[in-house]
Formats: structure tokens, C-alpha cells, sequence
């Protein structure tokens, strides 16, 4: 078998390891994604555009790594499944986290956001890496589809 040199495969890929100086948090409620989320998330840019970010979660929910999974514009950011799930199979990850920001400050899931947390559910269900929660952040708010019911 030829081997193939991965080093452009794992930029493009990385997780970003727990930093030692966050604290090892286990991820017990909305409120606790937000606020995690809020130490990696980039302050400068939530009200400017889209970002999109994967929290993998191991044993008891505690969180084992983060990434970011796209960037977009004022009002969308492009998210491809794929990416979030082969982050969760490398990290072998037991549950994840997705989230998101409005920069409008409007903490509601619009119908696009409801149809990639379904699409994201149902691929999650196949490969038994469940997507415990989605949060929509704003500067000063968030939202859980956990909290809503519609995970």
C-alpha cells in the first residue's frame, strides 16, 4: 500500500486539543455549552458574521475538544456535515455539540437552522455520535434546541 503524505489532511482537520487553561468542564446544561462556547468562540466577530463551532464530548459529557467548522457571512455559513462527524470519529467522541451565532442579536433558529439540526440528528443516530444540543449564540444571549425540545 503506497503511503500518502497527510500533513495538508490534518491541517485542514484540527482539533483543537483542551487547553490547559480552560478548565476540564463537563457540558450538564445549555448553560454550560454557552458558556464554554464563549471562551473559544472569536468575541471580536459575533456580531459581524456566522461562525459555526463543534464541541466532542467523551465519558460523562466532558468536553474533549473543539472546532471550528466554518465561517460565513452576516447572515449564513456554509456547514458540511461530513467535516463535523470525521472531527467526532478522530477524536472518538461519544456526543457533540454544535453551535452558531446570529450576528443580528436575534436568538431564534431560523427554518435553515431547524433543518441542519434534523439533517445533523439523523446522521448522528447512524454513526451512534449523538448531537446532544445546538446553541445559537448572540453577544448577550443564546438558545438551546435541547431546552425547545426539538433535540
Amino acid at each position: 500500500m503506497k503511503k500518502v503524505n497527510t500533513t495538508v489532511f490534518q491541517t485542514e482537520l484540527v482539533i483543537e486539543k483542551y487547553p490547559t487553561t480552560l478548565p476540564v468542564t463537563a457540558i450538564t446544561s445549555s448553560l454550560k455549552a454557552s458558556q464554554f462556547l464563549r471562551l473559544v468562540w472569536d468575541t471580536k466577530s459575533i456580531e459581524i458574521r456566522e461562525s459555526f463551532y463543534a464541541m466532542f464530548l467523551g465519558g460523562e459529557n466532558k468536553v474533549i475538544g473543539y472546532a471550528l467548522i466554518g465561517i460565513g457571512t452576516s447572515s449564513r455559513c456554509l456547514v458540511d456535515l461530513k467535516t463535523i462527524f470525521t472531527h467526532g470519529l478522530r477524536c472518538g467522541a461519544k456526543g457533540i455539540i454544535i453551535a452558531h451565532n446570529h450576528p443580528g442579536g436575534v436568538a431564534k433558529p431560523s427554518f435553515s437552522d431547524k433543518d441542519l439540526t434534523t439533517k445533523a440528528c439523523d446522521v448522528s443516530k447512524l454513526l451512534d455520535m449523538p448531537i446532544i444540543e445546538h446553541i445559537i449564540l448572540t453577544h448577550d444571549d443564546y438558545y438551546s434546541f435541547a431546552d425547545d425540545g426539538l433535540i
